[in-house]
């Protein structure tokens, strides 16, 4: 299957260095990203505008990325989010995804990871959506 491009990604991170690290990396592989600086800010991006996939930090001021993602999955069970932290989390997969999180990304992060989470991200937007119909 072809790598796809011009995915829509909201990039949720309150370090504006980490932030604006994982957007250089998803525009240079052609993706449409839009970013915030906290989970507040992110979810009114989320609600006036259509994203394929979201990333989201774990810990950050006014909502954590675990309230983002539950926000998300209540307006849009079929978007992808990933969870991006530095914080080792001894979860299973069943919680994670009962918790709106699809993916985690531990810090420090390699561009080819985020570039296989994004491929990762539509095959199972895809599953989400043949199970949906």
């Amino acid at each position: 299957m072809p790598e796809e491009k011009n995915i829509s990604i909201l990039v949720v991170e309150d370090d504006d260095a980490v932030r604006e690290l994982i957007c250089e990396i998803l525009n240079e592989d052609g993706h449409h990203v839009e970013a915030a600086g906290n989970g507040r800010k992110g979810l009114e991006l989320f609600t006036s505008k259509n994203f394929d996939m979201v990333f989201t930090d774990l810990i950050m001021p006014e909502m954590s990325g675990w309230q983002l993602a539950e926000e998300i999955k209540t307006i849009s069970s079929t978007t992808p989010v990933a969870l991006i932290t530095a914080w080792t989390l001894n979860m299973e997969v069943a919680e994670l995804r009962s918790k709106g999180i699809d993916f985690i990304v531990f810090k420090p992060f390699r561009d080819e990871q985020l570039q296989k989470l994004v491929q990762d991200s539509m095959a199972i937007k895809e599953k989400y959506a043949s199970t949906a119909s």
